[in-house]
């Protein structure tokens, strides 16, 4: 692709300059080279700085909607490329269990409440027994059994006091996980929180299950675009673009120089990360950045330290030492004269001059580089430039990115099975029949349950109610003793003495007892009910034969048919039955590998054979970058990253309407890079050059031709961005500048 000229008659001057240029102003002690050529290249005004380059690609602001703990996803109610509104409904979650936890607790809950009014009320009655007890003492004069009913009182109201405490935990307690369920179960319906583009969705052809913090749904608004590193903030680029290493980062939109700040993340959103041992990639803001790039651009930053604008500067291969003097030579008619310089800020290849050279003059620079024998002049002049992927084939066939899962929550066998993969069905159609191991066994064990529980609960009301008519009597006997005993004091005849509060002590323990019985039914009711609604639920998909119809509840394709007859289902294994896709989801899926092709990417779609080609656009992407994503919702920072898929990273197109059906093995093209505004050229003309001393560096020049001799300039370009036959000049050439393109001569 670039002509590869690699000289090894370099001298040890050479060596020796290229070691020295490590330190700032450490300028190295070399003698008068020997070379191939002789070469002048003129003093100019530039800059001289440390640049380092990184790709960035352009992306909306992403909203990502996940779960805080793990779940099963029911639905995902929206398709890649929809539109979608702030809190329009995304994905149903699986909160049957979660709705029936919260409908048991909130029973709980009335219960503890129902039974704790009753033991007050026990309470109450018991503290009043004990007071007319001591009256009764009191007026016997049996003091110590008038102490004795204190105690009883005290501790009876201890006991109230301690009740109350502990009621109050109970409650508190219930009401606490009472509106933990309640937010859960509201998550479950995963609402969006912004308006924008569905560009993820969870791909539930591999998995229903969404693990605690994972992506199930992501909208993106196109209207706010940043840039986007391949590096994530563990990289230095991060930590030293915060913290100011970098004099300036930059791109080129539109031919214009454009700022851009690292977006630095907060000190809670840090320790969030850190928690989660997961990096987001560096992102990148820039003013405006809407009107000049759109989303799946990708763009070169660069990011410059120790660096001086518009300084007077040399090549530093112009540069020579004796001592502590720094010399060039300087052409002077047909030949050159010696002339001490010296030297501010330098780079590799960059040196500031502060003394002894001005403007236009022409230095000596010491090449082995051969310049070209046959050439053609090249205007330079800036372009776009989007070079295209290579031809990427259609998976086998389109996917469909809308699917309902059907799993079985217990162990069964199929017995049959009405349809095959591919089939369309209709919403209500049965898909097939499974056959439970319980049948009839379970239903009748229910129901010996419900049955025994209401047995026991007669008996219990039995006693409750022998109790009371055993009190009613005490209580008659008490009032008729003591009406004969006031009748006999009267005739004075009396020998005995009936306590004249001893019916209203007894009615006291009567009304325990009753309470005790409410107490007793209350926690009755809570018990059958819940007993019941487990039998209710049992006999729903269970005729007593065990057999369970399983339904489609959305019309569309047959897909991952996980099922046949006879196939024995262990639900904690392998729960997944078949899968439903809405006929109207089927996108080109395009698998990127190693390249990431971003939603809202121009793509062209050409037919093999048929020379036709159709445009189309990126509507979402896989999971495959392990991209990490950082969230705050009312001050609380999560970390979230999607479920990914090991094969490679996938691109989401829109299929054109007015495509051929055999288009199924159409070829797809996407642009690699979207640049503009910037120098192209042709392969052949840019060359490269290994450092002697370290053999990893290798820097890239053109010969640009100046009042017709040749200079050799020094390009800063990325190698990714380049195809085989042009190369992409990200910094050293201007428009106007005149290159030399060398001609191969066809002799």
């Amino acid at each position: 692709m670039i002509n590869r000229k690699r000289k090894l008659a370099f001298i040890m001057a050479w060596f020796l300059l290229l070691a020295g240029c490590a330190k700032e102003q450490d300028i190295p002690e070399l003698i008068e080279p020997v070379v191939n050529n002789e070469s002048y290249r003129p003093v100019e005004y530039g800059g001289v700085a440390k640049t380092e380059t990184a790709m960035a690609d352009v992306v909306p602001e992403e909203y990502c909607h996940f779960m805080k703990e793990a779940a099963k996803v029911s639905e995902i109610t929206v398709d890649l490329g929809q539109h979608v509104e702030a809190g329009e409904l995304l994905a149903v979650m699986d909160v049957t269990g979660l709705k029936a936890e919260l409908s048991a607790k909130e029973k709980e809950l009335e219960l503890e409440q129902t039974l704790y009014s009753y033991q007050k009320k026990i309470c109450d009655e018991q503290v009043k027994e004990q007071k007319l007890k001591k009256q009764d003492c009191k007026k016997s004069g049996a003091k110590e059994e008038a102490a004795a009913c204190d105690t009883q009182i005290a501790l009876l109201e201890e006991n109230r006091r301690y009740d109350a405490l502990l009621e109050k935990h109970k409650e508190t307690m219930l009401r606490e996980e009472i509106a933990g369920l309640q937010e859960r179960v509201e998550e479950g319906s995963v609402k969006a929180s912004h308006a924008g583009y569905v560009t993820y969705v969870k791909n539930l052809e591999i998995s229903d299950q969404a693990a605690a913090y994972e992506n199930v749904v992501i909208v993106s608004d196109y209207d706010a675009l940043h840039l986007e590193l391949q590096e994530d903030i563990s990289n230095d680029l991060y930590t030293e673009g915060r913290d100011g290493t970098y004099d300036e980062i930059y791109m080129f939109l539109n031919g214009r120089q454009c700022s851009a700040e690292i977006y630095t993340y907060s000190n809670q959103e840090l320790i969030a990360i850190q928690s989660a041992g997961l990096y987001p990639k560096i992102r990148l803001e820039a003013d405006n950045l809407e009107k000049s790039v759109s989303p799946g651009d990708k763009i070169p930053v660069y990011f410059k330290s120790s660096s001086a604008e518009h300084i007077l500067r040399i090549g530093m291969d112009s540069l020579y030492n004796t001592g502590n003097h720094s010399f060039v030579y300087v052409k002077n008619g047909d030949g050159r004269e010696k002339r001490e310089v010296r030297i501010g800020y330098h780079n590799d290849i960059y040196a500031e001059v502060t003394e002894g050279l001005k403007e236009g003059e022409w230095v000596y620079y010491s090449s082995n580089a051969i310049m070209p024998e046959q050439y053609e002049e090249l205007p330079v002049a800036k372009q776009d430039y989007a070079p295209s992927g290579s031809g990427l084939s259609v998976r086998g066939e389109p996917a469909y990115t809308q699917i309902y899962s059907y799993t079985q929550q217990e162990d069964a066998v199929v017995e049959s099975v009405y349809f095959a993969k591919g089939d369309k069905v209709n919403k209500g159609d049965v898909i097939c029949t499974l056959k439970t191991k319980p049948g009839k066994a379970k239903l009748k064990e229910m129901e010996q349950n419900l049955s025994a529980l209401r047995e026991e609960h007669k008996e219990a009301l039995k006693e409750y109610d022998r109790q009371l008519k055993e009190l009613d009597g005490q209580i008659a006997k008490a009032k008729g003793d003591y009406a004969r005993q006031k009748k006999q004091e009267k005739e004075e005849t009396s020998e005995q003495t009936v306590s004249e509060t001893l019916a209203r002590q007894l009615e006291c323990q009567k009304n325990v007892v009753l309470y005790e019985k409410k107490s007793a039914q209350a926690q009755y009711d809570y018990s059958y009910s819940d007993m019941q609604r487990e039998y209710d639920n049992a006999v729903k998909v269970n005729d007593g034969s065990g057999k369970q119809d399983i339904c489609a509840k959305q019309s569309g394709i047959v897909g991952n048919l996980n099922i046949y007859e006879n196939k024995k289902i262990k639900a904690e294994k392998d729960p997944n039955l078949f899968q439903i896709y809405a006929e109207d989801s089927k996108k080109y899926s395009v698998n990127t590998k190693s390249d990431y092709v971003g939603a809202g990417s121009k793509v062209t779609i050409r037919i093999k054979d048929r020379g036709k080609e159709y445009e189309s656009r990126v509507i979402g992407n896989s999971a495959a970058r392990g991209k990490v994503y950082v969230t705050t919702r009312e001050q609380k920072v999560y970390v979230t990253s999607s479920d990914s898929l090991a094969e490679g990273s996938y691109a989401y197109i829109t299929i054109p309407e007015d495509i051929p059906e055999e288009a199924e093995g159409a070829e797809i093209s996407y642009a690699s890079v979207s640049l503009r505004d910037v120098v192209v050229l042709p392969a052949g003309v840019v060359n490269e050059e290994v450092n002697a001393l370290n053999p990893d560096i290798t820097r890239y020049y053109v010969w640009k031709i100046v009042e017709g001799n040749f200079v050799k300039q020094y390009v800063q370009l990325a190698e990714t961005l380049n195809t085989e036959e042009q190369v992409c000049v990200l910094e050293g050439l201007e428009n106007g500048d005149v290159l030399a393109n060398p001609v191969v001569n066809q002799e």
